[in-house]
């Protein structure tokens, strides 16, 4: 092995790039030994590699380099093991979050090729649903400030002039942490019963068209709505997988009062 490298020679030997190696040197964290005179080329003695080595390594744990230049001339064998055990909890908890933003995805994957195959846009169906898990996330001027707005499906609560938005979570079958709870969020639940159930096909500010064609075959049928003003909207074609508007497409619902159950799924095709 040789005495000194050129800082060309030690970015290749870690794999890095020589601007990584001016930087590092710029905050104070990897500094060469000397420059030459003339050139001002870059020299590291070889014992640098160890540093080198370390600060690679923390790298690799995931620590900023901002705690790296902090640790790399205080630590010792206990102070550096329980900074690996918090890394590693820490590394867990963001292991978890991803595996639940997987889980969100793949869901809405699932939703949108189930919802917008093969589907009527004038149908209308009595359904018997499930209970539906999801998180609150508020109201329209706060929804963008959160992550889950992005990766779950999105569902709106309609109540007259008033809208409040969740995001549904995916089935317990389908999580791959299932005993882990999203942080600092409670899941709420949407009750079980009955809905009418139906499409909206078209930008979101001419919703309001598909929950009176559902509340008129819902008066045509005999049926009672829950709440006169309320309806729920579910998203499955929209501005993140369509540029048009006129193209999304939104599942509507309308719950029933409970007279209503024992029927699952009965087709009502509005002429």
């Amino acid at each position: 092995m040789k005495d000194s490298f050129s800082v060309g020679e030690l970015a290749s030997l870690f794999d890095l790039n020589v601007q990584t190696l001016h930087y590092y040197e710029s905050i104070g964290l990897f500094t060469p030994l000397r420059r030459r005179e003339g050139t001002g080329q870059r020299i590291y003695r070889f014992d640098q590699i160890y540093r080198l080595a370390t600060i690679h390594f923390l790298k690799r744990l995931g620590y900023p380099l901002s705690r790296i230049k902090a640790d790399l001339d205080s630590r010792d064998p206990e102070s550096t093991l329980q900074r690996m055990r918090e890394q590693s909890d820490e590394l867990t908890r963001r292991g978890e979050e991803l595996l639940r933003i997987r889980d969100a995805i793949d869901s809405k994957i699932r939703f949108v090729k189930e919802r917008s195959t093969d589907f009527d846009p004038l149908a209308v169906e009595l359904c018997s649903l499930p209970a539906r898990r999801y998180i609150s996330i508020g109201l329209e001027e706060s929804l963008y400030r959160s992550d889950h707005f992005y990766f779950n499906t999105t569902i709106v609560f309609y109540e007259g002039d008033a809208k409040h938005f969740g995001a549904l979570m995916p089935a317990a079958a389908d999580m791959t942490i299932p005993s882990v709870p999203v942080p600092d969020i409670p899941a709420l639940e949407l009750p079980s019963g009955s809905f009418l159930v139906g499409f909206h096909r078209g930008p979101y500010d001419r919703i309001g068209e598909g929950f009176r064609r559902l509340r008129d075959v819902a008066a045509e049928r005999g049926l009672r709505p829950a709440a006169p003003d309320s309806a729920i909207a579910i998203n499955i074609i929209d501005q993140f997988v369509e540029r048009d508007p006129e193209r999304y497409l939104t599942e509507i619902e309308i719950a029933l009062l409970p007279e209503a159950n024992g029927t699952t799924n009965t087709p009502m095709i509005e002429d």
